[in-house]
């Protein structure tokens, strides 16, 4: 079974978010400061579980936004101010009820489940930063970020 023949035969049954923490830190934006975003997946808690027909994967992502004091040095970075922890749970569910191979496991979650993350992501940034009352920010989408990696 490769992963084109899996995504044939499975769809996404459930998306749902379990987790979603906001979290303030002792550092302070001020209005001299310049910010700093950045954003990922936390791969070592990424996990992927077959039952049956279904694969679940837990795919948690991280964002964070920092102070930078402007100091002339763009490569002095302030403090940690705002994170954002957010776990998305995905189910997939084949019609087939067949085991999927180590392969296509590893291909769903490298290559599938973040490009459906990433949607949701975005949106629950923009709306964490409006509601933290920070300044807006629209994270690239996922072709934007393909351009920007450096080739091999």
């Amino acid at each position: 079974m490769t992963i084109v023949e899996y995504a044939q035969d499975a769809d996404i049954f459930s998306l749902s978010v379990p987790k979603l923490e906001y979290v303030f830190l002792e550092e302070k934006m001020s209005e001299k400061s310049k910010l700093l975003y950045s954003f990922s997946p936390v791969t070592d808690k990424i996990t992927l579980l077959q039952k049956s027909g279904d694969v679940i994967v837990t795919y948690p992502m991280e964002f964070s936004a920092s102070n930078k004091q402007d100091s002339g040095d763009d490569h002095e970075k302030g403090g940690l101010f705002f994170e954002l922890k957010v776990e998305y749970k995905i189910v997939f569910r084949s019609k087939k009820k067949t085991k999927v191979p180590e392969q296509v496991k590893k291909e769903l979650f490298e290559q599938v489940v973040p490009r459906v993350v990433h949607p949701y992501f975005r949106q629950t940034v923009a709306e964490a930063l409006q509601k933290a009352g920070l300044p807006p920010l629209q994270i690239p989408l996922i072709e934007g970020l393909e351009k920007d990696e450096p080739n091999d």
